[in-house]
């Protein structure tokens, strides 16, 4: 594979130069603040630079910070850094002349919210053109898709009707309204039925119009003439041109060579454990077929892609205690690290200051992943010296594709590189996704058409060759999922052409191309040391000819120099600290590009430093690259800290449109039937959001029906080896087994049909004698039926989770007062519940402020819904419930109780039974806690 540097560049550079000094800058300074923090410069718009020594500490400081930025931090923000295009040239050049001047490019700002409404009549006049929300599916009855609802994602359905069918059909890629009324002349629809219709399929999101926002293409607000107001907030991305000059090439000539080195010790897999897991998931369920990627990713029909989607729209959500799966990458044992370890000393920790791969020969790596065909090098530079701050992504255009609303040549420059993508990879097509959900962030994702494919989600699309969701199918072929479009009948390669943080997203068909993104290359080079040795005290720069890879840091204890009263004896102390340990001139802390940069030999940054390292007990600083002569200057001669943006290539070829044998070939597993005596227990897979309706329509069905043969039943809900339910049924008969059995394969028809069943298992039920015993099995099955017709009556009146814990508490209540005396002994076997279940969780001081305020909540919640019937079930189930502990032995009734109250939590919720079981025991104390209170009062 040859790596080449392209030769077009995209430079960054801070609006102030390095040794700019606050007093003759801070009007420029305002301004700037003035655009980005509208709050905050409120507060010092008035302040002229000789007040500025009276403000308070805290004032200071959020000053400092922002002037910090202007000057050593090249990130663009509104006009606190500005980017440039150059190119890297094997002509001499002392470096980049910049103008004097940044030139601010002003947009209307995302967040704008007075967008004019959908007018049928303006798309009548102008014949607008019309697009069909491309996330509709049918299931059987109905169409579902892709909803948003300020700002939150969701699935929704209406119902299957063919003229609606028709005009999403005719919709699939944009369409005149004109020509739309042509293609559905044949409905007979009328002008009035066509203009409701239209209107209210836009009012439900499925068709979006060119009145609506497109977030990739010509500007939104741009096409529909919405122009600046000066009162309003800008979006601006600032450029600072260059007068002469280029970068030379003889820097940057190691980093091809470096990153081969990388790719073959840095062993980094970035494929998401989400798409693992649902590659694992995929092949049990479909094997080697190809199914549309919408019902793959249907948390009903299919595999749920992570936790993203939330089925209710409410405050109290139980979601918000479970732990979340960390998506960190796994600890390797990399080459690196043993050439770590060589240079460490166990008694003293790295002796040298540098370690260097140049004189250490790694062995090539037994397998490696290929290197996408573009991906960038964002460097700093310094006294011939460059600095990685980031090296890998899936495609170069992620980094640079916000701008090309600023800039033709660099848009010019992005085509480019998605050309050279398109070109070594010609049997696939590439699409960019256009994605946007979050107003306040949404500036990141705006760009111009990039790719000559792009995939638009819950938003307009102008593109000239839409991709469409619905037009998605995949399939797993040895470990690659391949995804095909079939009206193209290619293979489809995703790209996000924007640096937006998509792990924001909660939408999973989103965050699931974006994962897929990364299958199959390596799109990134982690060699920090800490990852390979953490907690030390010191880590030594690693570097590779003149390329600094990770930079030397140092854990810093701020009790070790904070010891004084006076400022200026810490500030003296502070500083000393920083020399003794090996600080150079500048150190950073921070994290990403929120990093603020101190000069060791300036007092007023130390004093800034001091501040900030109080909030903490201990941090880590890095060494700073600040030049002493820089590339980028101005004509007075003033030296800025800019970072340049390079972009490497290849152009061998990486996907290839696999053959596909045998693609519409229908695998099914027969399910077996063993001997069935007594029992019959039956496993019946399904999404838990499914669950509840099978048990109120086809199971209560049947039970009904069949009553007259069924001695006994009950159910529970399990999640191993997927979710299902295990219902179990006691027959009369030997005989009536079999006919039971066919009842329910006919109840089930329609569900498996429609995928909402993926399969029915008939097993040999084992009773649970280990764990009940002989003398109670019968009498908790015999419970366990009255719990699950219980749970069944509450079931059919949809409650609010905050009044199913009401109804726990209290039953649970009621039963400890006749069934455990002395109290106090049921009380500790709560709080050790209570404890354990906290523990599981790992509910830190943020949840149980959280928990506290959902047990308000739960105190305002309504029980006046409960009926009469549910009482009277209820009745019956708290009677088994004490009559089943009372038959057990004092000794044993604490753990029965534990038992059977984990089961009747599993059956009462769909999902998340254990985090549902958690709050419970919390709120259950509380409730005694009140009532203790209350008692008290009284007296």
């Amino acid at each position: 594979m040859k790596l080449k540097i392209e030769k077009t560049v995209l430079y960054r550079i801070p609006k102030f130069p390095i040794d700019a000094e606050l007093k003759w800058h801070w009007e420029d300074l305002k301004d700037a603040i003035s655009i980005s923090s509208k709050d905050f410069y409120k507060e010092i718009k008035d302040i002229t630079a000789e007040e500025l020594k009276g403000l308070s500490p805290k004032v200071l400081f959020s000053i400092f910070k922002y002037f910090n930025r202007a000057r050593l931090r090249a990130v663009p923000y509104g006009t606190f850094a500005s980017i440039g295009i150059s190119e890297i040239s094997n002509d001499f050049s002392s470096g980049i002349l910049l103008k004097d001047q940044q030139e601010a490019h002003e947009f209307v700002d995302w967040a704008y919210q007075n967008d004019p409404q959908f007018s049928f009549s303006t798309l009548l006049a102008e014949d607008g053109l019309v697009i069909s929300n491309s996330s509709y599916y049918r299931i059987d009855d109905i169409i579902r898709y892709i909803y948003k609802d300020s700002g939150t994602f969701e699935l929704t359905d209406i119902g299957y009707d063919k003229t609606i069918e028709t005009i999403l059909n005719a919709c699939r890629i944009p369409i005149r309204f004109s020509l739309l009324r042509n293609e559905v002349d044949a409905l007979g629809l009328s002008w009035r039925d066509l203009h409701l219709l239209i209107n209210e399929l836009v009012n439900l999101q499925l068709i979006f119009s060119d009145q609506h926002r497109n977030i990739v293409g010509i500007d939104f607000f741009q096409r529909n003439g919405i122009t600046l107001n000066k009162a309003e907030q800008k979006y601006i991305i600032s450029q600072r041109a260059k007068e002469a000059g280029h970068l030379p090439a003889d820097l940057f000539k190691a980093l091809p060579q470096l990153t081969e080195i990388l790719q073959d010790i840095s062993g980094e897999d970035l494929e998401p454990n989400l798409m693992k897991k649902f590659k694992q998931s995929f092949r049990r369920k479909y094997d080697q077929k190809e199914v549309s990627l919408l019902e793959a990713l249907d948390p009903e029909l299919g595999i749920e892609y992570g936790t993203f989607a939330q089925t209710e729209s409410t405050e109290f959500k139980v979601t918000d205690f479970i732990a979340k799966e960390k998506n960190n990458l796994e600890d390797v044992d990399l080459p690196l690290k043993s050439l770590l370890i060589d240079r460490f000393n166990d008694t003293e920790g790295f002796q040298r200051k540098v370690i260097l791969l140049d004189d250490h020969k790694f062995k090539p790596g037994t397998k490696k992943t290929m290197l996408p065909n573009s991906f960038s090098a964002m460097l700093s530079v310094s006294d011939g010296l460059i600095q990685i701050d980031h090296l890998g992504g899936c495609t170069a255009n992620a980094l640079a594709g916000r701008f090309t609303l600023a800039s033709n040549e660099l848009l010019n420059f992005c085509r480019d590189i998605a050309n050279i993508e398109s070109q070594s990879n010609p049997e696939v097509i590439f699409f960019d996704i256009a994605y946007m959900a979050e107003v306040t962030v949404d500036n990141v994702n705006r760009r111009k058409s990039i790719y000559e494919h792009q995939l638009n989600i819950q938003n307009y699309s102008a593109c000239d060759a839409p991709v469409s969701l619905n037009d998605l199918v995949i399939r797993l072929q040895g470990d690659e999922l391949i995804l095909r479009s079939k009206i193209n009948n290619k293979r489809v390669i995703p790209r996000l052409a924007s640096a937006y943080n998509y792990s924001r997203s909660d939408l999973p068909a989103f965050r699931f191309l974006c994962d897929l993104q990364h299958q199959g290359i390596q799109s990134g080079f982690s060699i920090r040391i800490q990852n390979s040795i953490p907690n030390l005290k010191f880590y030594p720069r690693v570097q590779y000819k003149n390329i600094i890879v990770s930079p030397a840091s140092w854990k810093i204890v701020p009790n070790d120099f904070l010891e004084h009263e006076d400022e200026q004896q810490n500030i003296d102390a502070c500083t000393q600290y920083l020399k003794d340990i090996g600080i150079g001139a500048y150190f950073k802390t921070g994290q990403l590009d929120q990093t603020l940069c101190f000069n060791v030999n300036n007092a007023s940054d130390i004093r800034m430093f001091i501040q900030y390292s109080k909030k903490v007990s201990s941090l880590y600083i890095e060494e700073a690259l600040i030049p002493d002569r820089s590339p980028f200057f101005d004509r007075k001669g003033k030296q800025f800290c800019g970072q340049v943006l390079l972009t490497m290539t290849h152009t061998e070829e990486i996907y290839k449109d696999v053959s596909i044998e045998n693609r519409n070939l229908n695998i099914t597993n027969t399910p077996a039937y063993p001997p069935a005596y007594d029992w019959l227990y039956f496993e019946i897979y399904c999404h838990p959001q499914r669950a509840d309706g099978l048990l109120l329509e086809p199971i209560s069905r049947l039970l009904r029906n069949y009553k007259a043969y069924i001695e006994s039943w009950f159910f529970i809900r399990y999640n191993e080896n997927g979710d299902h339910i295990r219902l179990r049924v006691k027959f009369k008969k030997f005989s009536d087994g079999q006919k039971i059995i066919q009842a329910l394969n006919v109840s089930f028809a329609k569900e498996f049909a429609l995928g909402i069943i993926s399969d029915l298992q008939v097993k040999t039920y084992r009773r649970e004698v280990e764990r009940y015993g002989n003398d109670l099995i019968d009498l908790v099955e015999s419970h366990f039926q009255k719990d699950s017709a219980y749970v069944l009556i509450l079931l059919r009146q949809s409650l609010t989770d905050q009044v199913k814990y009401r109804l726990c508490s209290q039953f649970i209540t009621a039963v400890a007062k006749e069934v455990f005396q002395p109290q106090d002994n049921f009380h500790d076997t709560l709080k050790k519940m209570r404890d354990s279940f906290n523990k599981e969780h790992s509910m830190n001081m943020d949840d149980f402020k959280k928990a506290n305020r959902y047990y308000s909540k739960y105190l305002e919640s309504n029980q006046n819904d409960v009926n009469r019937e549910t009482n009277r079930s209820c009745h019956d189930f708290k009677e088994s419930f004490k009559d089943t502990l009372r038959d057990c032995a004092l000794t044993r009734r604490y753990n029965l109780f534990t038992d059977l109250f984990h089961m009747h939590v599993n059956r009462l919720f769909n999902s998340n039974q254990r985090t549902h079981e958690m709050l419970i025991y919390n709120f259950m104390l509380k409730d005694l806690q009140r009532e203790s209170a209350f008692k008290m009062l009284r007296k």
